[in-house]
């Protein structure tokens, strides 16, 4: 029994010594961050600074569509841009966020930029056939898809540098017809 109590007395003054240590580590640990944390407040206010140099060269942008059921135009995304960027990325840009937000990532593409007007081309996945089949279907899907490409690419709200129209084919072509399709858009100059 004596050894019994001389072990548990040791044990129990083992865990004591340790858990009292672990708290002295601890607050030191607390303490020393302290100088960190002004080496962290510093970075950090050289990093705001930065950010906030950057974000004088960010524009953010609207992507434009309409509600189906009320035909208000509703915002559905946006995209920050860098205006050191030429025109065609910023324009890259809005294409690729357009498409990803609003047409599940179907083929869209910038073919080139000339007096100022964007000559885009709509194209088809080999495999569906996004624009045909569901985007350009139906009059209130025609007309949507329509609103959603003029506005999001245009940018009209948009006070920098910018497009002056904008130019479409559909798989390269432009006199092409679709049963619920302004006949202006494809092969027409819409503009800004």
């Amino acid at each position: 029994m004596k050894k019994f109590k001389q072990i548990f007395s040791l044990v129990f003054i083992s865990i004591f010594l340790l858990t009292g240590c672990s708290r002295i580590e601890k607050n030191i640990e607390n303490k020393v961050p302290s100088v960190n944390n002004t080496q962290d407040e510093n970075k950090s206010d050289t990093d705001n600074k930065e950010n906030e140099v950057s974000n004088a060269n960010q524009s953010k942008l609207k992507i434009l569509s309409k509600d189906a059921n009320t035909n208000e135009t509703i915002v559905t995304g946006s995209v920050s841009i860098d205006e050191k960027l030429s025109m065609e990325d910023k324009l890259n840009l809005v294409i690729s966020e357009v498409s990803k937000v609003q047409f599940e990532n179907a083929p869209i593409k910038c073919l080139k930029i000339k007096d100022n007007i964007a000559y885009i081309d709509i194209s088809e996945d080999q495999n569906e056939k996004f624009w045909s089949n569901r985007f350009f279907q139906g009059s209130t899907g025609a007309n949507i898809t329509c609103y959603t490409l003029v506005e999001s690419l245009l940018q009209r709200e948009y006070k920098g540098e910018w497009i002056d129209g904008i130019y479409f084919t559909y798989r390269g072509e432009k006199d092409v017809e679709f049963d619920h399709l302004d006949t202006n858009f494809f092969g027409h100059i819409i503009k800004r």
